[in-house]
């Protein structure tokens, strides 16, 4: 046997600390943490070598909103404890989706647990090359345990979506559409009618789906809220064609007098980025942005203007609408990103963010800093008295960010909400200080 001898004490210490934090995380893989309101954006390949259809190793990269580099995360490319690997295909442009969870505390997206060069990884069977739901979190911590043996067997998993991080609803190739919780081997097919499913997305409580199979949908629902049973009924929005080729999308609530979502922007490969209103019921294409390629696509909404940011294979684009409900969506794609040699990106969303504060259960000020003041005034927040620059966001009470705001130091810092009637949280956070004050729009 052989004998480990230490220098000293410290250096024994050291070791036992390693190894109960190895044993106490051993789900998880650690990483470096994100900025709030940086982008996220997924990339295959590592630039070594042409991208294929074999399995090929996966990165999160994250960039600032104008496309200044963060710093990138390598997805597990061998087990660890209850982690699987994983991997996409090279050349699988449907793949990689990615989808911040309900709650902004999570990314999601689906991968396979298989040796890097796998050849044909999206052809092989479920049972024997599992296909992989990776949750990270805000600190950079990847959870890989969900690891499925029957979903999508012989074709690819797509996107991936969740609430709260707990359980996910899964698209595919074979299986559509599925349901499963964190750490299952096994899914719920939630409808048997269509099995070529493209990405998954949860917006004001309601799951929704895309395809570009058949001739019934491209853009719908999965039965009513968030169902996790089998026999689901599918449903085209009213007024979306049923032609085209459409993947990511991103909704927002912009007018009162309309119930619920009533902007949708969607990304079309053919077509580029199509803008739709709804009005007196049907959803009404109100304008575009061409562009070819474009299938991620994620957006936030700040003073009123929608800022939308889409990934291509080979790019990352930003474009501003200040047109509003009902308003002509046109212009042209501001490009910030741009993808090195032999490397490609799939989805894109915004990064998770660390629960830090709880939400008041009352009107008064909660802060690690009490000189930092919190108003509000018909639809205006002003935070004055910050000794550093943060971010300022608007929380429903279910935490998803409404709105997100750069707020700066030593000004008076005035915020114009736009957001229906109800109850919200206003979260400031900087790097010394959390501050949060639940508001009511009337």
């Amino acid at each position: 046997m052989k004998t480990i001898t230490f220098k000293n004490k410290s250096h024994f210490l050291l070791l036992v600390l390693s190894l109960l934090l190895a044993c106490l995380f051993e789900n998880s893989v650690f990483a470096a943490g994100f900025t709030s309101g940086n982008l996220v954006v997924v990339r295959v390949g590592s630039g070594s070598a042409a991208l294929s259809s074999v399995a090929t190793p996966v990165y999160l990269d994250e960039y600032t909103p104008l496309g200044s580099f963060v710093q990138s995360i390598e997805m597990p490319k061998a087990v660890s404890g209850s982690n699987k690997r994983f991997m996409l295909s090279g050349s699988a442009t449907s793949e990689g989706a990615l989808s911040l969870s309900a709650n902004g505390k999570y990314l999601v997206f689906g991968g396979y647990d298989a040796d890097s060069a796998t050849t044909g990884v999206a052809s092989t069977a479920s049972a024997t090359v599992n296909r992989v739901v990776a949750r990270v979190d805000a600190s950079g911590d990847i959870n890989a345990t969900t690891a499925l043996t029957d979903f999508s067997t012989a074709n690819n998993i797509r996107s991936v979506t969740s609430v709260d991080g707990s359980a996910f609803w899964l698209s595919g190739g074979a299986t559509g559409i599925a349901y499963a919780t964190l750490g299952a081997t096994t899914s719920t097919q939630l409808n048997s009618t269509l099995t070529n499913v493209r990405v998954l997305e949860i917006f004001g409580g309601q799951l929704y789906f895309t395809t570009g199979s058949g001739s019934a949908y491209r853009l719908g629902t999965v039965g009513s809220g968030l169902p996790t049973a089998s026999g689901q009924t599918l449903t085209n929005l009213t007024g979306i064609p049923t032609s085209g080729s459409p993947y990511a999308y991103v909704m927002f609530d912009e007018v009162d007098s309309v119930s619920g979502q009533d902007v949708l922007y969607l990304a079309d490969d053919a077509k580029g980025i199509l803008k739709y209103s709804l009005v007196s019921g049907s959803w009404t294409q109100t304008g575009s942005i061409t562009a070819t390629g474009v299938r991620g696509l994620t957006g936030v909404k700040n003073n009123g203007k929608v800022t939308l940011y889409a990934s291509t294979a080979t790019s990352v684009f930003s474009v501003v609408d200040s047109t509003g409900y009902n308003g002509t969506l046109s212009g042209s794609l501001t490009t910030r990103v741009t993808v090195a040699t032999n490397e490609a990106f799939r989805g894109i969303a915004f990064a998770p963010t660390a629960d830090t504060t709880s939400i008041p259960t009352g009107d008064a000020l909660t802060s690690k800093d009490n000189r930092v003041q919190i108003s509000f005034n018909g639809n205006v927040v002003t935070i004055d008295n910050l000794t550093e620059s943060g971010t300022a966001e608007v929380l429903d009470l279910s935490g998803r960010v409404c709105q997100s705001f750069p707020i700066q130091s030593r000004i008076k810092n005035t915020l114009n909400l736009n957001e229906k009637q109800g109850v919200y949280i206003i979260k400031v956070v900087t790097d010394i200080t959390v501050v949060a004050k639940k508001i009511v729009v009337r």
